[in-house]
């Protein structure tokens, strides 16, 4: 499910459920929810293609038909990646459509952009633009997030085990570059929202190899 839709639902709980009424003079409130590509599409792939349901089976069909690829070799996640960036924005699955392209962040105005990387302390903070705080809502939301979470399988945002499962993913392919496919893919994305590859040095050295924002370094023959 979309994360976008997650929080909106979250947030419709928590407002019918509040005894506090938002105030009818308060502006109507308008927000979006973005998280950092490179983190989102292994999300993605976790999510929607590597699952053993019947969508996941279509995806990868249409992967294995684009690469090529026997049923009897193993489908990776630089096919998805090499696979995705070839389409049309506009014509992606949700799931990975660029945000500015489902947003329209150029031409729209938004009361507020939240980032999944601060999900609790932004979604707490439109909850307040509704009219809607105090402690049992703060604890009720951080119940559904930590809940999302769990389902989803993935570690706490800007955890060390998030980062080194990213790292993990785009590095594990030494042919491709798949951190500057999705940079360009995704550009205005990353313009937007100053976003970058996440990388922690100082539990993964093997990384000084990649630039600032995850580009690789040129070595010397």
């Amino acid at each position: 499910v979309d994360v976008t839709k997650r929080l909106r639902r979250a947030a419709t709980r928590f407002h019918r459920s509040s005894k506090k009424q938002r105030d009818p003079a308060l502006p109507g409130l308008s927000f979006a929810v973005v998280r950092n590509p490179w983190e989102r599409l292994v999300a993605a792939y976790q999510g929607n293609v590597d699952v053993p349901d019947k969508r996941g089976q279509q995806l990868r069909s249409w992967i294995r038909e684009f690469h090529q690829i026997p049923e009897k070799e193993t489908l990776t996640f630089s096919h998805f990646v090499r696979w995705l960036v070839t389409q049309s924005p506009a014509l992606m699955d949700p799931a990975w459509k660029p945000f500015n392209e489902v947003c329209r962040f150029n031409t729209l105005k938004y009361t507020y952009v939240a980032r999944l990387e601060n999900a609790y302390e932004d979604v707490l903070a439109i909850l307040k633009q509704m009219g809607i705080e105090g402690k049992d809502e703060e604890h009720a939301l951080l119940g559904v997030l930590a809940k999302r979470l769990a389902m989803s399988g993935e570690a706490a945002p800007g955890s060390a085990d998030r980062t080194l499962r990213v790292l993990h993913y785009y590095l594990s392919d030494d042919k491709h570059d798949l951190v500057e496919l999705v940079r360009q893919k995704y550009r205005d994305d990353i313009r937007l929202f100053n976003y970058e590859f996440p990388m922690n040095r100082s539990f993964a050295p093997w990384t000084r190899s990649l630039g600032p924002g995850g580009k690789a370094l040129a070595t010397a023959a």
